[in-house]
């Protein structure tokens, strides 16, 4: 592996080293890059993760404990609760530390910076430093590891706490009692590089927060065509839409590095949420936010709407949801607006025969809107399916303000109808696609 690599660091090293079973080679990374560095968060927790594989609980809990200041302090709520939780599974409570980051980042802290730039980190030099050697093993490495996990505690309980904090993705739009719940139900996971987290297509029950690392989000289009969507790095929240929608996986999230993940099951999340309603709203808030954001990144339709007009049409758009079965759109009606798929999948049937399957970001019902038309095809949904329709009243009311919109629709249904007619090899005339 090439230097330049970026997944050649030294802390990935020492996580993968651990995951392979080599503990002391893990320690002697992690330890040296504390030595170096004293706020090295990162090479904390993967000290403790050393350390509990080899069955030194004390010295791990000490690891966590000081990773969770540093992260705090630095303002990465994701691997201080990642700390904090690796703390829970060790037999230790961490709910003052739960309360600490709860007052922190809820929503109104005075922690909490205007925007989301993070103020450059204080470094502190070590009392010592340099590289702990292959010879050092055993008791002596342990004892090592205790001296650096003394000068780094030391050094945290000597530092002011950071006074502003950028803000955290859905964490700090709670409320503190809100954050407070949701913080208790995260476990922690180590994943290597190649792992999937997420699978497209397959169903779901969990949302991963990612503390540290590099993620890939990618989509098949096609059996042999993939389109990578995004990078996601520390801080990111993935895979929560699953929960609400409760279709299969849109995508697949692949760890391209070692990274450490934050995981919340359904079933804690609906248990707290049921007796949140803070918690409730805001999180179905962020899951339609995403939503949005999503079906604007991957949406033909809006694509072909200026830029400058889009948030002024999204902002109409309401959240429909449909079970298995059930039809967006009726032959032989008008539909009742646009309809862009949030999540899930419908397919296009006329007299049963299907003509086509429509995903994330495709779009029913806009040519029968625009024309004026009844449907000669049903549109229905085969999987539970999420759409963010923009009725038709509504619809009507924004071409009025910006008679452009009607235009770029107007065309873009056209063309989208003639393609389809072609490809299904009937007369435009005789056929009215949805």
């Amino acid at each position: 592996m090439s230097s330049n690599d970026p997944t050649d660091s030294p802390l990935d090293r020492a996580l993968q080293l651990a995951l392979a079973g080599d503990e002391e080679a893990s320690l002697r990374l992690g330890a040296s890059e504390v030595k170096s560095d004293l706020e090295n968060a990162g090479a904390l927790y993967a000290i403790g993760r050393a350390l509990v594989a080899m069955d030194k609980t004390a010295l791990a809990r000490r690891a966590f404990e000081c990773a969770a200041g540093v992260a705090n302090n630095a303002g990465n709520l994701p691997l201080a609760i990642a700390a904090g939780a690796e703390l829970r599974v060790l037999g230790k409570n961490p709910t003052a530390l739960w309360d600490n980051l709860a007052a922190g980042y809820c929503d109104g802290s005075s922690r909490l910076l205007e925007g989301v730039a993070k103020p450059p980190a204080i470094q502190h030099r070590a009392p010592k430093s340099g590289a702990i050697g292959d010879g050092v093993r055993g008791n002596a490495l342990i004892a090592e590891v205790d001296q650096v996990l003394e000068y780094a505690q030391a050094s945290l309980d000597s530092a002011e706490q950071s006074t502003r904090i950028p803000p955290q993705i859905l964490f700090s739009s709670l409320s503190r009692v809100a954050l407070r719940s949701l913080l208790d139900i995260f476990e922690a996971r180590v994943v290597k590089g190649s792992e999937v987290l997420i699978r497209q297509g397959e169903s779901g029950d969990e949302a991963f927060v990612l503390a540290r690392g590099e993620l890939e989000v990618r989509r098949d289009m096609t059996d042999t065509k993939q389109v990578q969507l995004a990078r996601l790095g520390a801080g990111a929240l993935f895979g929560e839409m699953a929960l609400l929608a409760r279709a299969p996986r849109a995508a697949t999230v692949e760890a391209i590095r070692v990274s450490v993940v934050l995981r919340a099951c359904k079933k804690d999340l609906d248990s707290i949420a049921a007796e949140n309603n803070d918690l409730a709203t805001e999180f179905a808030a962020h899951c339609r936010r995403r939503m949005v954001a999503n079906v604007l990144n991957t949406s033909g339709v809006l694509q072909a709407v200026k830029s400058s007009l889009r948030p002024a049409l999204i902002e109409r758009f309401v959240t429909r949801v449909f079970e298995k079965g059930q039809k967006l759109v009726t032959a032989g009606q008008r539909a009742d607006g646009l309809h862009l798929i949030a999540s899930g999948s419908v397919i296009v049937s006329h007299d049963g025969e299907t003509l086509a399957t429509l995903g994330m970001g495709d779009a029913a019902g806009e040519i029968s809107l625009i024309l004026r038309r009844n449907s000669n095809a049903d549109v229905i949904a085969v999987k539970p399916t999420i759409s963010l329709c923009l009725p038709e009243k509504s619809f009507l009311g924004l071409v009025e303000d910006h008679p452009s919109l009607l235009a770029e629709l107007y065309l873009l249904a056209v063309r989208r109808d003639d393609a389809t007619t072609a490809q299904i090899g009937e007369d435009a005339s005789n056929y009215v696609m949805v």
